[in-house]
C-alpha cells in the first residue's frame, strides 16, 4: 500500500506549481506519505487540511449537496487542496500560479487509487 502511496505523492508533485503533496489521516490530521514542502511544517497542514475538509463536508451534507469532492483553500501564497476517499486525503500545497483545473482533475482522478 505504501508504495500506492508514494506512486500518488511522485505523480502531482510533478505539476508544475505543486510545493508539496501528502497523504493524510482524515480523523487524526497525521500525515502518511509525503510532505508539504520545503519550509513548510507538514503536520500543521495536514492538520489544516484534514480540519477543513471534515468541516467542509459535514457542512456540505447538512446543506443537502451531498459529500464534498474538492475542498481549496486560496490564500496570500498559494493554495492548500484536497480530495478524499474514504479516510484517506490528498493534499497539495501550491503557489499562485497553478492550473486549478488540471491540479483538482489530476487529484480526484488519483482519489480512484486509493
Amino acid at each position: 500500500m505504501i508504495e500506492e502511496f508514494d506512486t500518488i505523492v511522485a505523480r502531482l508533485q510533478r505539476q508544475q506549481g505543486v510545493m508539496g503533496v501528502m497523504l493524510v489521516g482524515m480523523e487524526d490530521g497525521m500525515v502518511i506519505a509525503g510532505d508539504a514542502g520545503q519550509g513548510r511544517d507538514s503536520d500543521t497542514a495536514a492538520a489544516l487540511a484534514a480540519s477543513l475538509f471534515r468541516r467542509t463536508k459535514a457542512a456540505s451534507t447538512d446543506a443537502g449537496l451531498g459529500d464534498a469532492a474538492f475542498v481549496r483553500l486560496e490564500a496570500e501564497l498559494g493554495h492548500l487542496c484536497a480530495a478524499a476517499k474514504g479516510d484517506i486525503a490528498i493534499v497539495a500545497v501550491t503557489g499562485n500560479g497553478i492550473n486549478l483545473g488540471r491540479l483538482r482533475l489530476d487529484m480526484l482522478g488519483a482519489t480512484e487509487l486509493l
